[in-house]
């Protein structure tokens, strides 16, 4: 009789020890570089109360029953997530992971105008396929060209146009420009960047602005700086 127990128990335990994990994740194996990565770990065997979930490198934050957010910074090419149960801590799945960086900054100029010109700004963003990642912008130069009158620089910090920005935008009419380079702004993983591209909009009538060529001219030697 006790010999049959024993095989009884040997048997649930193989079992356990042969379980598959079905494991589902929302980027197809690949972890984005400073980005908050969406991971969805699903298991028919495992109740979520014992599922055991370690990412290495990185850091994974649990969100939901079955769902993680994992963020990653470094240099390292690849990843790997590990599930196990808790209460069978050799009952294990092994997912890897790429890890890279996708996608081409691109900085979107909100030069807001009239009533809501104090809500207008610059961000950069670098687009992925599933999500954008948003960089502290630090400062930026805003050259305004009045129709009339010399025209006027000055550098704006932060993502938000302050002073005297906020005035440029205010006091223009119809026929004059504005033009925004020499940005200067930050990756979540401390990359400082710095782009020399040059944006210009014209002002048309009731304050609206549409996107021209920027001025064939070396544009910051002739300023009036303050």
């Amino acid at each position: 009789m006790n010999k049959y127990l024993v095989l009884l128990l040997l048997s649930l335990y193989a079992v356990h020890v042969t379980a598959q994990i079905a494991i589902s994740n929302d980027k197809q194996n690949v972890l984005y570089l400073q980005a908050k990565n969406p991971i969805t770990i699903v298991s028919s065997d495992i109740p979520p109360d014992r599922m055991v979930v370690e990412a290495y490198p990185g850091e994974l934050t649990r969100t939901g029953e079955h769902t993680f957010t994992w963020y990653y910074c470094g240099h390292e090419k690849t990843a790997v997530i590990i599930v196990s149960d808790s209460l069978y801590p050799n009952v294990t799945d092994t997912i890897r992971y790429r890890i890279k960086i996708d996608g081409t900054p691109r900085i979107v100029i909100r030069p807001y105008v009239g009533t809501h010109h104090d809500y207008g700004g610059v961000v950069v963003l670098l687009g992925m396929i599933h999500f954008d990642i948003r960089a502290e912008m630090d400062s930026f130069e805003v050259i305004y060209y009045p129709k009339r009158g010399y025209s006027q620089s000055a550098i704006n910090r932060g993502v938000r146009f302050t002073n005297p920005v906020r005035d440029f935008l205010h006091s223009s009419q119809p026929g004059d420009r504005i033009c925004f380079t020499n940005f200067s702004y930050t990756w979540p993983c401390d990359r400082r960047n710095f782009s020399k591209e040059i944006y210009c909009y014209e002002f048309t009538e009731n304050k609206k602005y549409e996107l021209i060529p920027p001025p064939k001219i070396e544009l910051i030697p002739n300023l009036n700086k303050h």
